[in-house]
């Protein structure tokens, strides 16, 4: 469970659905404190036996759930497993959501999504091509991204129709490899694009 005192962005709701993880954000919160202020004052107008002997009223409930999770959340931080230390650095280096993509950017953007969601239509489509249909080229696209789990922008940027980004690619080997990827972007389609390997990090 991931407890946030702000609001939780879809992007961010998204990527804790995939991995399992319960977000509480700050909208869920208070809820659950206004709930507890109900309860508190039901509980002041009502006798002591509402209560069964050794047992906890809800609001107590919910509050030492809220209590729990926080210092499970404090441990998780100062002792992290391996795989969430990895994962809070890949989170770090991503783009911060406030960061406004201009529409070219979005549109390399949502490349990358759809490359994680394995919606390799989508992927198509996002590119211009010449002839419609999916040629030849379609395959090759799925094939040349059979060994990769998951790719992390961890950089965009544009200059008039180029859209620079950097990605971290982890492939299902445990191998990652870091990639700089330029694009030409016109119409809200890429028509180019070239990449340079900067290095590979093996298990």
């Amino acid at each position: 469970m991931l407890m946030a005192s702000g609001p939780v962005t879809t992007g961010a709701q998204e990527i804790a659905d995939e991995n399992g993880v319960d977000v509480v954000g700050r909208d869920r919160l208070q809820a659950w404190m206004l709930q507890i202020g109900e309860e508190r004052d039901r509980g002041e107008n009502e006798p002591a036996a509402a209560v069964a002997p050794g047992g906890m009223r809800p609001a107590g409930q919910v509050l030492t759930g809220v209590l729990c999770c926080g210092l499970i959340m404090l441990i998780m931080d100062v002792f992290p497993p391996p795989l969430a230390a990895a994962r809070r650095v890949s989170a770090a280096a991503r783009p911060s959501a406030n960061t406004v993509l201009s529409a070219r950017e979005r549109v390399v953007e949502n490349v990358f999504a759809a490359i994680n969601r394995r919606d390799w239509p989508a992927v198509w489509r996002l590119w211009y091509h010449a002839e419609p249909g999916y040629g030849p080229g379609y395959h090759r696209m799925i094939s040349g991204s059979r060994l990769t789990e998951r790719d992390v922008v961890t950089s965009i940027r544009s200059t008039g129709t180029i859209v620079t980004a950097r990605v971290h690619a982890y492939e299902t080997t445990g191998a990652v490899q870091s990639w700089e990827f330029r694009y030409h972007v016109h119409h809200g389609k890429i028509t180019a694009g070239s990449s340079r390997l900067l290095g590979t990090r093996h298990p």
